[in-house]
């Protein structure tokens, strides 16, 4: 059976049918009084349906010390803790062999483990961009208060636009005047 799979239901008139394909038997289920088969199909390896688990709960389902399986007496169950330290189920039907369970808890630490990991390089790109062009700004910013010509109150209407969230501290660094002088052309302004 591979790794990832995707399940079908098909329906008839009369029954629901379904089927579970397995490496050695065909094992048909019995939901609410009608036999349901579920055709298991492999996935292609560019199509992995991205999971609406936000990253803190992402990071717990990615550690293994963070899920069960537990034999209740009549099936097996597998258990997430997720937000509190209760255990929560999280597959809603039981299971008769441990070793399905068991297979599909390693091929979603795996899955998880790696949307994770695309998450966390996704955002680090994200970070990386933005401090290039922080830094691009700034440099435009240092260029613009050593102009020679320019008057100081242009010269700190133009570092506002380009930096908006810069200090008071780190605008007179620049221009290589007080944080008082740079308080009093703010005031003159407005």
């Amino acid at each position: 059976m591979p790794k990832s799979c995707r399940a079908y239901i098909r329906k008839t008139k009369k029954q629901t049918i379904a089927t579970l394909y397995n490496k050695k038997s065909l094992l048909l289920h019995k939901f609410k009084y009608k036999r349901v088969i579920i055709y298991m199909e492999p996935l292609k390896r560019e199509i992995m349906t991205i999971t609406s688990w936000s990253d803190e709960q992402l990071e717990k389902l990615c550690n293994p010390r963070n899920h069960r399986i537990r034999y209740d007496g009549f099936e097996y169950w597998w258990e997430h803790k997720l937000i509190s330290n209760n255990w929560d189920v999280h597959y809603l039907e039981g299971f008769k062999d441990y070793r399905v369970p068991s297979h599909w808890l390693k091929v979603w630490l795996y899955n998880w483990l790696k949307e994770l990991t695309e998450r966390r390089i996704k955002s680090s790109k994200i970070y990386l961009k933005e401090m290039q062009q922080y830094l691009k700004a700034t440099e435009e910013a240092i260029n613009i208060a050593n102009k020679p010509g320019m008057k100081t109150k242009t010269k700190i209407k133009t570092i506002q636009e380009l930096l908006p969230n810069e200090t008071v501290t780190a605008m007179a660094d620049m221009l290589k005047i007080s944080t008082q002088a740079l308080h009093k052309h703010l005031r003159d302004e407005n």
